[in-house]
């Protein structure tokens, strides 16, 4: 266990650092899934042209590991960049209920009335990423966030302080090792989200840069 400082809402709706314990799953990874907990580590090893070349194409990225992790998520679920960007330390849901249906359609727009779920590059060690056990985050505690571009306005999720809330991490995360984070879950009777956030582990502050690729996808099920 670690006890680190995590960026979350006040009552007074101001971003402060409230300390919190985060617990290293290793030798449990087996006992969180996305529908009990809202996240998931998964062992795959990455056999893509991406890796062969160091993950340093973009183009063979977007190629190659798009769809090995693709076939990732259907093999898990049973469903059909590169740009130096550093570690968010504030705890969030990428995206709010109404923000994923907002990026359903954004990205499927023909298909949504008819439609209507990281990976390290090398070990994690520094500002390792933290996910909070979606049953231990009440509803109450996630207060809807702006997201401003150019064109358009996105809504995403900030999540307040509770003492109640319960985080894990995977300690020094390998290659081979995906988490798999839950945002929306159409279903209510499962876990719906999970919460998470980098922090900073103090036995790692010197450790170089932590370098992962996130991809975030949208899975749909068929009738069955």
């Amino acid at each position: 266990m670690i006890l680190a400082m995590v960026l979350r809402l006040s009552p007074s709706w101001a971003m402060v650092a409230s300390p919190v314990t985060v617990t290293d799953i290793t030798d449990k990874e087996q006992e969180f899934a996305l529908d009990t907990h809202g996240f998931q580590l998964v062992v795959h090893r990455d056999e893509s042209q991406a890796r062969q070349e160091g993950y340093q194409n973009d183009s063979e990225v977007k190629l190659s590991y798009y769809a090995e992790m693709e076939q990732l998520i259907k093999n898990v679920l049973g469903a059909g960049n590169q740009s130096l960007r550093g570690p968010i330390l504030r705890a969030h849901v990428d995206q709010s209920y109404k923000g994923a249906e907002y990026d359903l359609r954004w990205y499927l727009p023909d298909e949504a009335d008819t439609l209507l779920a990281g990976r390290p590059i090398k070990p994690v060690y520094k500002d390792p990423l933290a996910v909070a056990d979606a049953t231990t985050v009440a509803e109450a505690d996630l207060i809807p966030a702006r997201i401003i571009f150019e064109d358009h306005e996105r809504e995403s999720w900030t999540v307040k302080h509770s003492p109640s809330h319960r985080w894990y991490f995977k300690y020094g995360q390998q290659p081979d090792e995906v988490l798999l984070i839950k945002c929306f879950d159409s279903r209510e009777d499962v876990a719906r989200r999970a919460p998470h956030s980098a922090f900073q582990n103090p036995r790692h502050v010197d450790e170089p840069w932590r370098e992962s690729i996130e991809i975030r996808t949208m899975v749909f099920y068929g009738d069955q």
